[in-house]
């Protein structure tokens, strides 16, 4: 029974996988294929150049700000290495459904003698910025660029509030220190999400130290935080500039600031756990998208094409890093 159960997991987790496949199918059996491969024969290869050369510099802001929360609890490790495990992760995360790879990083933490507990506050907090400010550039994005539709604003405004809403119980959580210890039920709630949502092995390693997940959590410094989230703005400006980059060599006409908007959105459904690196997902929120702003799907399937490009040399930066620091495949699954 056991094998059998098993084995419908591994179905389930495959069939999931292939949902993006399937999106992404539909898609291209709505749009000019011809005159996709017109659009990337006329693309500009030093573009390409220019986005692939952007890549250490956004994965090394990336690794500033991991090595700043971790050096606020205490866990020295040097910035070539936070950026060669950074590389690491970006690689591992690229590979597996909604981006989850990205905690490997906990047990490269852990092999350099630190606790499961810590490595996973830092790992945590790290992912929690990129996603947090992808929100709110994407809103403040949006609302400019849509200041025309009053029936986008409300619904762009509608789903700012909830994030709204849910970045000040994090700040309130972090500048009233006493809050974890005192109140129970918010001490509850971070341990459902410790625990609860892990993966089995990794869920029986850090059970035991969620009394140091929390004491790291309520000691971190307000002022580091807000240096990482400021860092975290000039990375995800970068990232974008990197695709507009590849915008303007596919000749797109399109503004930076509408750009920033789209990718925002496509970003976020790419965290979806239906899709390996965002194929389908990504390329269905563009060419919707790009639609609506009167740009045909055309456009949005190359530029999605170029993208994935990048993607591959960066996860073959990473891939390489990986070599040189290897994990091994059991830890990751």
């Amino acid at each position: 029974m056991k094998k059998e159960s098993k084995y419908k997991k591994f179905n389930t987790k495959w069939l999931l996988n292939l949902v993006g496949l399937l999106i992404l199918g539909l898609v291209l059996i709505r749009i000019d294929i011809n005159k996709t491969w017109i659009i990337l024969k006329e693309f500009k290869i030093i573009y390409l150049i220019l986005a692939i050369v952007l890549v250490p510099l956004i994965i090394g802001l990336r690794a500033i700000r991991w090595k700043m929360i971790m050096k606020d609890q205490g866990i020295n490790i040097k910035l070539i290495d936070c950026f060669q495990i950074y590389f690491v992760g970006v690689f591992i995360g690229q590979i597996t459904p909604g981006k989850v790879g990205d905690i490997v990083k906990v047990f490269y933490v852990k092999k350099k003698g630190y606790s499961y507990g810590k490595a996973f506050v830092s790992v945590v907090l790290d992912r929690l910025f990129d996603i947090l400010t992808l929100f709110f550039i994407g809103y403040i994005t949006l609302i400019i660029f849509f200041s025309f539709d009053k029936n986008i604003q409300i619904m762009i405004t509608s789903i700012g509030i909830l994030i709204g809403i849910l970045s000040l119980i994090l700040l309130k959580i972090f500048m009233k220190k006493q809050l974890l210890v005192k109140n129970n039920g918010i001490r509850n709630i971070l341990k459902i999400v410790y625990v609860k949502i892990l993966p089995k092995k990794l869920k029986i390693k850090l059970k035991d130290n969620f009394s140091e997940f929390i004491s790291d959590l309520r000691n971190l410094k307000l002022s580091v935080l807000w240096s990482a989230f400021i860092i975290t703005i000039f990375a995800w400006t970068i990232y974008f500039f990197q695709i507009y980059l590849l915008a303007i060599g596919l000749g797109i006409n399109i503004s930076y600031l509408a750009l920033m908007g789209t990718f925002s959105i496509a970003t976020i459904i790419t965290f979806i756990p239906i899709s390996i690196s965002g194929i389908g997902t990504r390329d269905a929120t563009l060419v919707l998208c790009f639609g609506y702003l009167g740009l045909a799907g055309e456009k949005a399937i190359a530029l999605s094409i170029m993208f994935i490009i990048v993607l591959v040399f960066t996860c073959l930066m990473g891939f390489f890093t990986w070599l040189k620091k290897p994990i091994p495949f059991k830890s990751i699954k």
